[in-house]
């Protein structure tokens, strides 16, 4: 069971649903659209990525396969941009 939190120094806002992030190392933001911004607000460290998946299935009634690879898929690019990190 991954858990992954945010990276401490990662600067972010939310703005309209949107997530924008800011990677100090590279100078790059990403806008994470609001089923991402959701993802990001729910990597606290606490949760597994299942934990993220079954809450996004919930909120969004999307179908829980979709909702895994979803969210997989986001907290990968997320870590190799190093914006988040394993616990």
């Amino acid at each position: 069971m991954q858990i992954f939190r945010k990276k401490n120094d990662t600067p972010w806002n939310v703005i309209d649903d949107e997530a924008v992030v800011l990677n100090l190392d590279s100078g790059h933001y990403y806008i994470l659209n609001e089923t991402g911004c959701r993802i990001w607000e729910l990597l606290d460290g606490k949760s597994s990525i299942d934990d993220i998946a079954d809450k996004i299935c919930q909120e969004y009634e999307v179908d829980r396969n979709a909702a895994q690879k979803d969210t997989v898929r986001i907290i990968s690019e997320l870590e190799e941009e190093k914006l988040v990190e394993a616990v």
